[in-house]
């Protein structure tokens, strides 16, 4: 079809939303005013794991305009548990902690002013005593029968652990001309979006309503919030008119909405949180995939992959959200854009004593592709080819589309060869960026240069 046809696709088009961004008329949650509006600080904990011995927020109470201090107990008595999408009932998570905190940075105590300023002053008067426990922060440890607990009651630090074969892989590897193996670490990231997490709560008693105002980006999230504070989801409003400053993924904030929405259910009054930067990037959910992976390869004298083998060992933090999810996207896409005839997959998700991980930007694929690439490198090298050559070698041809991989899916389409062709035409061939990297090396520069093609699945729903 004639480019000129296309209505959208290659056109320039405005984004309707700008006059107001740049006229300063957009509406985040930290603008809206309301009567009574009452505000949040939390305490948090010093110790990536203790005992809660006792809390005294006496001080704290006799300052003027300070309404509610609310702990952990308090709070887990009128409301249900945090979900956190793997079968593991002993497992429970609340926005405070109750009785023991399990990472650096978990909330415990929160503090209800008439200002924020007053919230924050006052949670600095709040003596906790904390007794330290042996903690976990590495996931190879964790895994292990005998390291310390995160959640004592569970058994052990394993969330998630499931084996997957696809074809022949021994048979496969046994008749290589060559296997490699390697270890590849993805490292854990935090996100910093413009705008960090705000919600603001308020409970109409005579309609048994939830109004919630939020920079929220997150599906479900009224389904949630109901079932955390026992209501029928008729009786949570979301008002979604609200501007997000930023998201990449993050904005869920489920467990602030859950807390100010029981406070403001137990006072009242609407209730505001607005997280400063260091709650969002300790205790705010906002932290990336931290995984380990161990790859081997099945290959040929001419650079043809016949199998792959992938260990992934993540690191979920203190608490299972949604990161176990991001070992099952990778089934869909396990060989990545390459005719690799057998695989064989094994996912294992552990707790630490670490902030929790969530649904960072790029949800599940890419910490994968970055360890299949690394492998394909590994290949490039013992064999003595050039990263486009080995590539080259494996990527699935046109012609052979729609294409059935190892685990199930069914590629509809592609061309990875002509892609790959234009991206070198595009950036003026291989090796002139080779000679222009051994250039600016020469000049005492560092430089490199890196290929990755990759294959992305689309999202999945939330079953998958």
């Amino acid at each position: 079809m004639d480019q000129d046809n296309y209505r959208y696709i290659g056109k320039t088009r405005r984004s309707v939303e700008d006059r107001r961004f740049v006229a300063g008329q957009a509406r985040f949650v930290s603008d809206i005013r309301m009567p009574g509006l009452m505000h949040v600080s939390v305490v948090a904990s010093p110790y990536p794991a203790a005992k809660i011995v006792n809390i005294d927020d006496s001080a704290a109470r006799a300052m003027t305009g300070v309404i509610d201090i609310v702990t952990g107990a308090d709070y887990a008595a009128a409301t249900n548990s945090l979900p956190i999408s793997v079968d593991a009932p002993a497992v429970k998570r609340w926005p405070l902690a109750v009785d023991q905190v399990r990472y650096a940075g978990e909330w415990v105590v929160a503090v209800i002013a008439e200002t924020r300023a007053l919230a924050e002053d006052a949670a600095e008067q709040i003596d906790i005593t904390y007794e330290p426990l042996d903690f976990v922060t590495d996931p190879e440890e964790a895994f292990k029968g005998d390291s310390p607990p995160v959640h004592g009651d569970h058994g052990s630090n394993v969330m998630l652990h499931r084996n997957f074969t696809w074809g022949d892989v021994e048979e496969d590897f046994a008749n290589a001309d060559h296997t490699l193996s390697c270890r590849v670490r993805w490292g854990r990231s935090s996100t910093v979006p413009l705008e960090t997490f705000g919600v603001i709560a308020r409970w109409d008693a005579g309609k048994s309503v939830m109004e919630i105002w939020a920079s929220i980006q997150m599906p479900k999230y009224a389904d949630q919030i109901a079932r955390a504070l026992r209501l029928p989801a008729s009786s949570i409003c979301v008002h979604y008119d609200v501007d997000v400053g930023g998201s990449y993924g993050v904005k869920r904030g489920l467990k602030q909405t859950v807390l100010v929405a029981e406070l403001s259910r137990r006072l009242g009054q609407p209730i505001s949180f607005i997280e400063d930067r260091l709650q969002n990037m300790s205790g705010g959910d906002a932290h990336g995939p931290d995984r380990i992976f161990d790859l081997s390869l099945a290959f040929q004298n001419n650079g043809r992959i016949d199998s792959i083998k992938i260990r992934a060992l993540d690191n979920l933090g203190a608490y299972s959200g949604r990161g176990p999810f991001q070992l099952g996207k990778p089934v869909g896409a396990i060989v990545g854009p390459y005719k690799i005839g057998s695989a064989a997959y094994e996912a294992i998700s552990v707790t630490t004593n670490m902030t929790p991980q969530e649904a960072v930007r790029g949800f599940g694929q890419g910490p994968t592709n970055y360890a299949i690439e690394h492998g394909m490198d590994r290949v490039a090298e013992k064999l003595g080819l050039d990263p486009l050559e080995i590539r080259r070698i494996n990527f699935i041809a046109e012609s052979e589309f729609p294409y059935l991989i190892p685990s199930g899916t069914t590629y509809d389409s592609g061309n990875y060869h002509g892609m790959l062709e234009k991206l070198m035409t595009a950036a003026g061939g291989w090796e002139n960026m080779l000679a222009k990297r051994d250039q600016l090396r020469a000049e005492g520069l560092l430089a490199g240069v890196g290929l990755a093609t990759c294959l992305e699945p689309s999202g999945g729903n939330s079953s998958f």
